[in-house]
């Protein structure tokens, strides 16, 4: 999916990459449905934008700059299966939690577009 095609708040979120603190109060701004929606164009962009600027990223190269998900299970206390968390399924059943973990993610999506664009 391209760029253009992102859901608005998504296309606002590419646009403040350089603005940590603008981004971070947009993201803040999102429920946690969209949150799952913007992981995911965040992560196609990021490994699109990383070919385009000669740079191409593998998702498991993203991944190990991000928390891993048993660690954060851990720090959280969560007693769910691994694959909820990785699933995002637990955005059903404890919203706060899997919104917490979402944005993690995206912070770290943000900070290697940010990376890649300078």
């Amino acid at each position: 999916m391209a760029p253009e095609t992102y859901p608005s708040f998504v296309q606002e979120l590419i646009q403040k990459v350089d603005q940590e603190q603008a981004f971070r109060e947009q993201m803040e701004s999102l429920n946690p449905y969209d949150l799952v929606v913007a992981q995911d164009c965040l992560w196609n962009y990021t490994m699109e934008f990383s070919r385009e600027q000669g740079k191409p990223m593998t998702r498991e190269q993203i991944t190990s700059r991000m928390e891993r998900t048993a660690n954060y299970m851990l720090r959280v206390g969560c007693d769910e299966p691994i694959a909820y968390c990785r699933a995002n399924i637990c955005v059903n059943a404890n919203p706060n939690c899997a919104a917490e973990k979402l944005k993690g993610s995206i912070a770290v999506l943000r900070k290697i577009l940010a990376e890649l664009k300078h």
